[in-house]
């Protein structure tokens, strides 16, 4: 099942389309989700609306071809996303924060624009998340998308500009010089790192020794950094 019976590229499967019973069916799910997470007494929890995945598909007009509700202007193709995020958002703690993995790009012709991203990111302020994680790309496995140092941070400082909400930054971030500068600039708030843990697991820990004072691990955890 999908938004739409499109495939994502001509050697895909044809999906079938996602009607108002399978909607209904996802609502059940995010919910019971959102109630399930809350109890594992989890400090953070990120509703995903990017990277292809279906609330990302509602948004993007590359994805997007439906005639009812759900698909036209970005008012309605963000209707399921925004449905979805006021639900998690009744679901989870209030004094536990709540995040979005958004898309700020396509790299595509006729995709997402930046007014698009910013109203989503108004909408989920005003709903009550704590941040915006700003990502792109995934919509279709070929595009435009670059491979620069820092690729993505412009598309969270049109968020942060406009929006009154913590912005959070990932993509091709160099290491720990390149993040403050981020900060510095008032770029973002927050930094992501994923290919540095992934190249060197102790990556955060020889930072830190480097800095004037040095990280604690967790007790269970302590003899494998010693």
């Amino acid at each position: 099942m999908a938004l739409c019976p499109l495939p994502r590229a001509p050697d895909w499967p044809t999906p079938l389309q996602l009607d108002q019973a399978g909607l209904n069916t996802l609502r059940d799910d995010y919910k019971t989700t959102t109630k399930r997470t809350s109890n594992l007494k989890l400090d953070c929890l990120e509703l995903h609306m990017t990277h292809g995945y279906l609330l990302h598909e509602f948004l993007s007009p590359v994805s997007n071809p439906r005639s009812d509700e759900y698909g036209g202007n970005v008012q309605k193709r963000a209707r399921f996303l925004l449905e979805m995020a006021a639900l998690v958002r009744d679901e989870w703690p209030n004094d536990r924060i709540l995040g979005a993995h958004v898309t700020g790009s396509d790299w595509l012709t006729d995709e997402i624009t930046v007014s698009d991203r910013i109203d989503l990111a108004g909408q989920l302020s005003d709903i009550g998340f704590d941040y915006v994680c700003v990502s792109s790309g995934g919509i279709l496995p070929i595009t435009g998308r670059p491979t620069r140092s820092g690729y993505q941070v412009h598309l969270s400082v049109s968020i942060k500009i406009y929006v009154d909400i913590i912005t959070h930054t990932v993509g091709m971030i160099l290491g720990e010089a390149h993040a403050n500068q981020i900060l510095a600039a008032k770029q973002a708030d927050l930094i992501g790192f994923s290919r540095k843990f992934i190249c060197d697991p102790r990556w955060l820990y020889t930072v830190g020794e480097r800095g004037p004072t040095r990280p604690r691990p967790a007790d269970p955890y302590a003899k494998c950094l010693a």
